[in-house]
C-alpha cells in the first residue's frame, strides 16, 4: 500500500510505516512502567503511614492494593499510544493491555525476588570437612552457610575410599542435613564430630547425631537411605500422642474433635537419641534425650520383607510391637474389651471413587453396587494375626486376599483405637485410628471395563 496510511495485516496488528515508532513506544514503555511502579511504591507507603497514623480500618488485604495500583498503571504504560490491534475497539485494546500488564507485574515481581536473592544471599564459609572411619574410608562433608533471608547451613555428604579413589554421594532428597545457622554456630562435623560406623558383609550403615545412613547394593550400583530419628514424624506420631494428656484445654478440645493441626502436640517437645542397632536383624531402637514421666522411652524401628521377615533393603517402619516390649508392661494399655475387626468387599460398576475418600454407603449407592464376601478376624494385643477373604468376581476372577492386623493402642479423649494393619504389605491404604463401627477404605482395584472392586474395614466390640 502507498501513502502514509497504517499498514495492517491478517492478524488484526497494525502500524505506522516503519519502525520508528514502535521503537519510540517501546522505549517510552520502559520509562512509564519505571513511573507507574515507583507511584505504586509511594502511594502503598503512604497508605501504611495513614493506617498507621490516622488508625483507619484495614479494607484490603496487604498485597491486594500494590497489585491492583500495579495493574492500573501497567495498563496505562501499555495502552498509551499502543501501535498494535489499531483496527480494535477501545474496550478490546484496554484489555489486551490489561493482559501484559499482568505479565508485566509477573516479571516485575519475579526478577525483583530473584534480585533481592542474589544481592542479599551470599555464600560463605565453604569448606570440607572430614573424619576418617574404622574402616578406614573417609566421610567428608561439603558445606557452606548461605546468608540472607534466614542463614542455613547446607551440607553434602560423600563416602570416599581413599585406595580407589571413588566418592559415594549419599542421598538427602528431602534436606534433612540442612539446618537454620548463624555465622560462627558449629557446622555438622562439629555438632556431631564422631560419626559411628556399623558394618556387616556388604551392609553398611553411618549414624551421624540423630542421622542414620543406609547404604543399598543393588546392580553393582550403590545408593543410600537416609533416616531422621531425633523426633517422631511418621506412624510412631499417634503412639507417642496416646500418652499426652494436655493440660491446656484448647488443644485438648482440638484433640477430641479430630482438628488437632500436625506438629501441635508432644512430638514437638520430645527429642530422642540413638540407643543401638541390630543389622542382623535390621531393629533400630532410639531413647529419650531427657526422661519424661508421661511418655515411654523407646521407640523401635524395623526393616521387614513382603513377609514380615527382617530385610536389610528395606526401609525402617516404626515397629509398634517391639516398641511395647522394649518399653515394658507398665507402658502397655490393653484392649479394654475384646475386639474383632471387619472385612468386606463390595463391588459396583462404575468409575472408582477418590481413593482414601471413598465411604462405605456411599459405594453400596453405586450402580449395581453388592457386599460380595465379608470376614472377620479377632484381634489380639500380643501379636499379629490373620485371616483370609474368598470371593468371585464376574464368574470369572477369583479372588483369595491374606491380610493380618493387631491391636494397637486407644486414645481415651477421642475414643479411637489405633490398629496395625498389613504392616508388610508395600502400598497398603493408610489406616488412622478408628472409632467402633467406622467403615475404612483399604483397597480399591478395577475388573474388565467398569467393574470396581473396594474393599473395607471396621472393628467392633465382641460380645464376652
Amino acid at each position: 500500500m502507498n501513502g502514509d496510511g497504517p499498514i495492517r495485516s491478517n492478524t488484526g496488528l497494525s502500524m505506522r510505516p516503519g519502525s520508528k515508532f514502535a521503537l519510540y513506544w517501546l522505549f517510552g514503555l520502559a520509562l512509564r512502567l519505571v513511573a507507574a511502579l515507583v507511584l505504586a511504591v509511594v502511594l502503598c507507603l503512604l497508605w501504611v503511614y495513614l493506617l498507621i497514623r490516622l488508625h483507619l480500618p484495614k479494607i484490603l488485604p496487604t498485597w491486594h492494593l500494590p497489585a491492583l495500583l500495579l495493574l492500573v498503571g501497567y495498563t496505562w504504560a501499555v495502552y498509551f499510544r499502543l501501535p498494535f490491534f489499531r483496527n480494535r475497539s477501545r474496550p478490546q485494546r484496554i484489555f489486551l493491555s490489561s493482559g501484559l500488564a499482568a505479565l508485566f507485574i509477573f516479571m516485575t515481581y519475579w526478577g525483583g525476588m530473584a534480585a533481592l536473592f542474589v544481592l542479599l544471599n551470599k555464600k560463605t564459609d565453604r569448606r570440607v570437612e572430614t573424619v576418617t572411619l574404622p574402616s578406614g574410608e573417609v566421610l567428608e562433608n561439603h558445606t557452606y552457610l548461605e546468608e540472607g533471608w534466614g542463614d542455613e547451613r547446607y551440607n553434602a555428604l560423600f563416602l570416599k575410599n581413599p585406595a580407589t579413589g571413588v566418592s559415594e554421594p549419599i542421598d538427602d532428597p528431602l534436606g534433612h542435613l540442612n539446618y537454620e545457622s548463624a555465622p560462627g554456630e558449629p557446622s555438622l562435623f562439629q555438632r556431631y564430630p564422631h560419626p559411628q560406623e556399623f558394618v556387616r558383609g556388604d551392609e553398611k550403615v553411618l549414624l551421624i547425631g540423630p542421622f542414620a545412613c543406609k547404604r543399598w547394593i543393588q546392580q553393582k550400583k550403590s545408593s543410600w537411605d537416609l533416616f531422621r530419628f531425633d523426633t517422631a514424624s511418621h506412624e510412631e506420631v499417634d503412639y507417642v500422642r496416646s500418652f499426652w494428656k494436655p493440660t491446656d484445654p484448647a488443644p485438648a478440645a482440638r484433640m477430641a474433635s479430630g482438628t488437632f493441626s500436625p506438629g501441635e502436640g508432644p512430638e514437638c517437645f520430645l527429642h530422642y537419641q540413638f540407643d543401638s542397632l541390630n543389622l542382623e536383624n535390621n531393629i533400630l531402637t532410639v531413647k529419650l534425650a531427657q526422661p519424661n514421666d508421661e511418655f515411654p522411652d523407646y521407640l523401635v524401628y524395623s526393616a521387614c520383607d513382603y513377609k514380615g521377615d527382617p530385610s536389610y533393603n528395606f526401609p525402617w517402619k516404626f515397629d509398634l510391637a517391639r516398641t511395647r516390649a522394649k518399653n515394658g508392661p507398665q507402658w502397655v494399655k490393653p484392649m479394654p474389651y475384646r475386639m474383632a475387626l471387619d472385612y468386606s468387599v463390595v463391588t459396583f460398576r462404575g468409575l472408582p471413587g477418590i481413593p482414601f475418600d471413598e465411604k462405605h454407603d456411599i459405594a453400596m449407592t453405586r450402580p449395581s453396587a453388592k457386599e460380595i464376601a465379608t470376614a472377620i478376624l479377632e484381634l489380639s494385643d500380643q501379636e499379629l494375626r490373620s485371616a483370609e477373604c474368598q470371593f468371585t468376581i464376574d464368574d470369572t476372577n477369583r479372588v483369595v486376599e491374606k491380610f493380618k492386623a493387631m491391636y494397637g493402642f486407644a486414645d481415651a479423649q477421642t475414643n479411637r483405637f489405633n490398629i496395625l494393619w498389613q504392616p508388610h504389605v508395600n502400598g497398603a491404604f493408610p489406616v488412622s485410628s478408628l472409632r467402633p463401627g467406622e467403615w475404612v477404605i483399604v483397597g480399591e482395584s478395577s475388573y474388565g471395563t467398569n467393574c470396581v472392586c473396594d474393599r473395607f474395614i471396621r472393628i467392633h466390640r465382641m460380645e464376652p
